[in-house]
This record gives C-alpha cells, structure tokens and sequence, in this order.
C-alpha cells in the first residue's frame, strides 16, 4: 500500500505507452479528522489472484486537490 503526496511528486518525460484496462475500486475514510480516498487496481485477467488488490494507493484532500488542479492544467 502506497500514500502519495503532492510533496512526493515530480514530472519526468518518458516514452509512454498506454496499458491494458484492469479493474479499479475506491473507497473514501477519515482518520485523524482527515479525509482520503483509496484505489485499489485488480490486475489483468490472466493473474493467478485476480481477487487480490494489485496495487493500493491513497490520496489525502490536500493531494487529491493537487491532482485536480494538475488534471485540469494538462487536459484542458
């Protein structure tokens, strides 16, 4: 399980391609008073534990907001 904050962050240029489409679940909790919504990605479907969270990443209000603003400055 990985939190990632905006402080963490960092463009890169790399030669990207786009990836298969997998499934994803999120879920919104509170702690401490702060709030964070979690995705969790399930993998393709030919993994041997396709019930199992792949990969699990949470992100607070304060970053969440920051990935707004990022995602409306690059889809604009």
């Amino acid at each position: 399980m990985a939190q990632i904050t905006k402080d963490h962050m960092q463009r890169t240029e790399k030669n990207n391609q786009i990836q298969g489409i997998v499934e994803c679940k999120y879920s919104t909790f509170i702690r401490n008073g702060e709030k964070y919504i979690q995705f969790n990605t399930y993998g393709s479907p030919d993994r041997i534990f396709t019930d199992s969270a792949s990969q699990t990443i949470q992100f607070s209000e304060d970053t969440a907001q920051f990935l707004i603003e990022l995602f409306e400055e690059v889809f604009k």
